[in-house]
């Protein structure tokens, strides 16, 4: 994907961490997918995998930010 600036990419990080927060709190770190993310997002999975290459990358960004 081809952000038009950095600003955009790094609103679409906080958006991607701020849902999978919310997931992982409801369903919980191992009932949640990376495809779950992305559909409750609308988006599609290669929007989130430049910015976070896994689950566990993107739990590691939930907790930094917390």
């Amino acid at each position: 994907m081809v952000y038009e600036t950095i600003q955009e990419r790094n609103q679409l990080r906080k958006m991607i961490i701020k849902t999978a927060r919310t997931l992982f709190n409801e369903r919980g770190y191992d009932h949640t997918t990376l495809t779950q993310i992305c559909h409750t997002l609308c988006i599609e999975q290669e929007h989130l995998l430049p910015i976070f290459r896994t689950k566990s990358e993107l739990l590691e960004a939930v907790w930094s930010e917390s």
